[in-house]
């Protein structure tokens, strides 16, 4: 096809690419969210960020860093503690990161049809469609991350030094949400080594300033770490492979990674991305083209990360989500600027853009009822059981409480444990949720000492439903009675689980 036949093919039969079609599509999508989220309560890794919440804000804690906690402190800020509360700026930051995908698709290559799709797609990728939904690290991890991006193709565009302190803030803000983003670092640095525009930018003492800029907002997070013998970091980067390669594990992790991309993604939106990194890789003219290389080489430390990871371990699927900003616009890009020379192969890559989009935003909807009503049958055991039936147990937890004389609840488990203590503090009930084990975890709480506790207490219990409760306990080297169990009915009010409550009484 000549440039005219293609400009036309780009530009036909995509009436959802206009700017128009775009804001409205997101701002329903954002109502849903909203809607879902009043529909349903926390899953286990909300309530226990929640938890954190719930005390003194740290530099740091165990499991990530504490961006997270900042998203669920500014929803409390406007709504009080609720679950929406707790949910509220991932939720918000689903309009945030589109915004910086549609800008920087433009800046970068000029294209509203590139914009347009570049941000339903990421939009209405399953990883962000839930990623900015529910709270968990990974949404303030993603928007910062999302919006280094857009700094740098700031700077790429308008040659303005400036943008690199707005890069190095960015960037030490999602160091302070998840340490993925140290990859991030490295990206940009290889960026600017393979092209010789941006060589230019070491010269620029702006560069240096927005690096020790992201450093310097890091650093209240790597103080926590070496006051607690680097735990959190010992803890993330003890997940990298340790053992020899093997040829089972590797084809068993790595096919599971893909698998998982190419579901969180889409599967549409996945071909159009490997199709994009493999035509850049392999044509000279695309690789010399920064804007674009800005898009893969920043992506590509993680992504090399992620394939060495899983020829070894598993890689959990929300790992590379902070990359799918730009993921989205380098499979927008490809499948506006680019067709398969097979007539058959271009028909079926014209429809699948087509589709894409809407095809997404459908399922996206099936899921989103699903959760909300539960109107399809499904297997127990999955995290969507968790989505309700807690302000029951907070409420007969309470009622025992009362009974016993007490208001201190222990229990095992952080994701039991934040549940408890989230929904209690929702319902209003005066009671404290402590571990009973695993209290590296929870140096943000002032932890009383075993052997000072005089009692009553009660211990909180995870129990399947069928299970014969014991009659008694052992809490703290002391036999605690069994009291009752509470079952607790999840989405739909289908019988999910029993928490069993034992009662430790006074020495």
């Amino acid at each position: 096809m000549d440039k005219a036949d293609i400009d036309g093919v780009r530009r036909r039969n995509i009436p959802w690419a206009s700017s128009r079609a775009v804001v409205l599509v997101i701002a329903v999508l954002l109502a849903a969210k909203l809607l879902v989220a009043l529909a349903t309560g926390l899953v286990g890794d909300e309530a226990y960020y929640t938890l954190w919440s719930l005390y003194p804000l740290q530099a740091g804690y165990f499991d990530h860093p504490p961006g997270v906690v900042w998203f669920i402190r500014a929803g409390q800020a406007l709504l009080g503690e609720t679950p929406l509360a707790s949910r509220l700026a991932a939720i918000l930051a689903t309009v945030i990161c589109a915004l910086a995908v549609w800008r920087t698709a433009w800046v970068l290559f000029a294209d509203r049809t590139i914009a347009a799709l570049g941000t339903l797609w990421f939009s209405f990728s399953l990883g962000v469609a839930v990623g900015l939904l529910i709270i968990t690290p990974d949404a303030p991890s993603l928007m910062f991350w999302t919006l280094a991006i857009w700094a740098a193709a700031e700077l790429h565009a308008s040659r303005n030094a400036w943008w690199w302190l707005a890069f190095g803030l960015f960037a030490g803000l999602g160091l302070q949400s998840k340490y993925t983003v140290f990859f991030l670092g490295a990206g940009i640095v290889a960026w600017l080594l393979v092209y010789p525009q941006a060589r230019r930018w070491f010269r620029a003492w702006q560069l240096y300033a927005g690096g020790v800029l992201a450093l310097a907002v890091f650093w209240p997070v790597m103080g926590w770490n070496i006051e607690h013998d680097f735990a959190s970091l010992g803890f993330q980067f003890g997940r990298s492979p340790d053992a020899a390669m093997s040829f089972a594990r590797a084809m068993r992790h790595f096919p599971e990674f893909l698998a998982s991309q190419a579901g969180l993604l889409w599967p549409g939106l996945f071909v159009f991305v490997v199709a994009g990194i493999v035509l850049f890789l392999r044509r000279r003219e695309y690789r010399a083209n920064p804007a674009l290389g800005l898009l893969v080489l920043t992506a590509a430390p993680a992504l090399l990360y992620f394939f060495w990871h899983a020829l070894n371990k598993r890689v959990e699927g929300n790992w590379p989500l902070p990359l799918y900003g730009q993921l989205s616009l380098i499979g927008a890009w490809v499948a506006v600027t680019w067709f398969p020379a097979g007539a058959r192969m271009r028909a079926f890559w014209l429809w699948l853009r087509r589709w894409q989009a809407p095809l997404s935003l459908l399922l996206i909807g099936v899921l989103f009822i699903q959760v909300s009503l539960a109107p399809i049958p499904v297997p127990a055991g999955l995290s969507t059981d968790d989505m309700a039936g807690w302000e029951e147990i907070a409420d007969g937890m309470e009622t025992l409480a009362e009974e016993a004389g007490t208001a201190t609840v222990f229990a095992d488990g952080y994701d039991l444990i934040g549940q408890l203590q989230a929904y209690a503090r929702f319902g209003g009930h005066d009671l404290a949720v402590l571990p009973v084990a695993g209290l590296f975890r929870f140096t943000f709480m002032d932890l009383p000492d075993p052997d000072s506790i005089e009692g009553p207490v009660l211990l909180a219990v995870r129990a399947s439903l069928d299970a014969e409760p014991p009659s008694s306990r052992e809490l703290f080297g002391r036999s605690a009675r069994y009291l009752s169990g509470l079952v607790r009915s999840g989405p739909g009010g289908r019988p999910v689980e029993r928490i069993d409550f034992y009662q430790l009484d006074g020495r």
